[in-house]
């Protein structure tokens, strides 16, 4: 397959990131993300161009309590698996991202 390269998508269907404020005091906030991907295969299975795919729908992160924003070093995972189809044919699934672990940074 050669390289495979998963890269964020900045579209205007993507919902803006929501930053909440869940103590005053302790100055705790808790913050949803929203991200569009674009994964990129260099060989695909049966050769030919490089295939480009796109997430069918945002995908949702959510760190739940941090103190400093943005949060940098704290660990997350995706919630649920993310679907991949040509662009423009969310209904034609081709890939799928079952787990991703990451650090904000």
């Amino acid at each position: 397959m050669g390289r495979v390269g998963l890269s964020r998508t900045d579209t205007s269907g993507t919902p803006l990131s929501l930053l909440e404020v869940t103590d005053r005091q302790a100055c705790t906030y808790r913050s949803t993300f929203y991200h569009d991907f674009t994964l990129v295969i260099e060989k695909p299975p049966g050769g030919g161009a490089p295939l480009v795919l796109c997430s069918t729908k945002p995908v949702i992160t959510r760190i739940d309590k941090f103190t400093q924003f943005p949060p940098r070093g704290v660990g997350d995972r995706l919630r649920e698996q993310v679907d991949f189809a040509p662009p423009g044919e969310p209904d034609q699934v081709v890939a799928q991202l079952l787990d991703l672990s990451f650090t904000w940074s």
